[in-house]
């Protein structure tokens, strides 16, 4: 059943991919960038992206729609940096514009967020790594035990500040610490260096 969808989505793909094709060619630039622009959202792969940002580029361009088509050839070279167009088939003031937008994109840093950093999971949520939630589950259930057995050793203490069971007590000190500093605190710290290793690319 999942093959029979993948097949049925492939062929949807190079169906409206033709369709796009022959409105370009028949030089309807802006059915052709309609029909480009209203599939990106409907492609899983960069090549397939490309080739749609690619139509609409070329049919804004020809339209005038100078600005617009630099915008897409942006966005063109975010999903494929390394994207080369044929100077063969296409005109080279296009060329030279896409070229012209490399380098624009190339000199742009990207711009990172503190946040991407932070600890207790929040670093990887944001960097949409999932184990980000196994972190901040860990450190939700380290406040949980450590206020439970706080709470627990509150309500046995006698009024003269003594506990009417001393070893158990100090048993719940025990798991009340452990649960503060070893999975709170200890969350905190792998899941903060994780965030690092993982927004340089080394995870």
């Amino acid at each position: 059943m999942r093959y029979a969808f993948l097949i049925l989505v492939i062929f949807s793909v190079c169906t409206y991919s033709q369709k796009c094709d022959s409105l370009y060619d028949n030089r309807e630039f802006v059915l052709a960038r309609e029909c480009s622009e209203g599939m990106l959202s409907s492609v899983n792969t960069a090549d397939d992206s490309a080739k749609f940002l690619v139509l609409s580029s070329l049919s804004s361009y020809l339209l005038e729609d100078y600005n617009k088509a630099a915008q897409t050839f942006d966005q063109l070279l975010t999903v494929k940096p390394d994207y080369v167009l044929d100077s063969m088939t296409i005109p080279p003031e296009i060329v030279a514009l896409f070229e012209g937008r490399r380098q624009k994109v190339a000199v742009v840093p990207a711009k990172k967020s503190l946040l991407n950093y932070a600890p207790l999971g929040i670093g990887q949520i944001i960097q949409g790594k999932r184990r980000g939630w196994l972190y901040a589950a860990a450190a939700v259930a380290g406040l949980a035990v450590n206020a439970a057995a706080y709470n627990i050793r509150k309500s046995e203490r006698l009024s003269d500040g003594t506990y009417s069971d001393a070893n158990r007590a100090a048993q719940y000190y025990s798991v009340q610490q452990g649960a503060f500093y070893g999975l709170f605190l200890g969350t905190a710290i792998v899941s903060t260096i994780d965030a690092v290793l993982s927004d340089s690319g080394k995870q």
